[in-house]
C-alpha cells in the first residue's frame, strides 16, 4: 500500500486545468502555507488516477445502491463487471453495447448529443429496454460555463451508454429489435461520416417526418412513467433533430 505522490496529484490537476495557471497557483499556495502532507488514501498500483476512480465508484455504489456501470467502464475497470443481476436479454444487449462505448474522437461529431434508444424485446412497456446514448464533449478545462470552440478538444470526445433515461431533452429516438442488436452495433461502429450515419438512421432512426413519431414519443413517455414513477415527466422535444 502506498500514498499518492504529490507530484502525481499535480499532474492530474494540471490535466484537468489545461490552458490555465491554476495548478501553478495551487502549488504556490501550498508552499506558502507549508502544507506538505501526502494523500491519506492508500493505493496498491502505480496508476493512482484509475485506482482512485475505481474506489470512488465502489463507494458511490454503496451509497446509491446502484449496480455500477457495466457498459462504459467494464473494459477499463473490470471490477465494474462483477455487479450483475440483469435479465438474459439485458445482459446480451449491454455486452454488445460495450463496443459502441469504445467509440471516440472527431467522428463522434456526427452523432446527436442525447439519443434515447429502445430495444424491442416483446413490444411491451414492461420488458422492452431503454438506453441513453450520450456524446461527451471534451474541453481543455471547464473553468467557464460558456466554454467555446477555443477550449474544445474534439479528438478526446467519447460516447457513453447509460441504462434508462438521462436528461429531458432528447435529440433523437432509435428503435432496434432485440435480435438485431449485434447488426446495429456493427453498423454503428463503422460510422465515420454523415453519409454512413444517415444510412443507419434510415433503418433504425425515428425522424420528425416519421408517420409514427408521436406514437413512438408517447411510448418513451409511458416507459419513463413505468420505470421512474416518482421522477417521470414530459420530455422537451425542442432540440429534437430531423436528421
Amino acid at each position: 500500500m502506498r500514498s499518492c505522490p504529490r507530484q502525481k496529484g499535480y499532474e492530474i490537476h494540471k490535466q484537468w486545468y489545461r490552458g490555465t495557471d491554476k495548478t501553478e497557483k495551487l502549488v504556490q499556495a501550498l508552499n506558502e502555507l507549508k502544507i506538505s502532507h501526502e494523500s491519506k488514501i492508500k493505493f496498491e498500483t502505480e496508476d493512482v488516477k484509475k485506482e482512485f476512480f475505481v474506489k470512488l465508484s465502489q463507494h458511490s455504489q454503496k451509497a446509491q445502491r446502484n449496480r455500477g456501470d457495466c457498459i462504459n467502464r467494464c473494459r477499463q475497470f473490470p471490477v465494474e463487471c462483477k455487479t450483475r443481476g440483469l435479465s438474459r436479454q439485458a445482459t446480451t444487449v449491454e455486452r454488445a453495447l460495450q463496443e459502441i462505448s469504445d467509440i471516440g474522437g472527431i467522428r463522434t461529431n456526427v452523432f446527436p448529443n442525447v439519443t434515447f434508444m429502445r430495444v424491442k424485446v416483446d413490444g411491451s412497456v414492461e420488458n422492452d429496454l431503454v438506453y441513453t446514448i450520450v456524446r461527451n464533449n471534451s474541453y481543455l478545462n471547464t473553468t467557464s460555463l460558456t466554454a467555446g470552440k477555443k477550449t474544445r478538444v474534439m479528438p478526446e470526445d467519447t460516447i457513453d451508454i447509460i441504462p434508462g433515461f438521462v436528461g429531458a431533452y432528447p435529440d433523437f429516438f432509435i428503435e432496434v429489435g432485440y435480435k438485431e442488436i449485434h447488426a446495429f452495433v456493427k453498423q454503428y461502429k463503422e460510422i465515420d461520416s454523415y453519409e454512413k450515419y444517415h444510412v443507419l438512421v434510415d433503418k433504425y432512426g425515428i425522424r420528425r417526418s416519421n408517420p409514427g413519431f408521436w406514437q413512438i414519443s408517447d411510448w418513451f413517455y409511458k416507459k419513463h412513467q413505468h420505470d421512474n414513477p416518482v421522477y417521470a415527466g414530459l420530455f422537451d422535444l425542442n432540440r429534437y433533430k430531423n436528421r
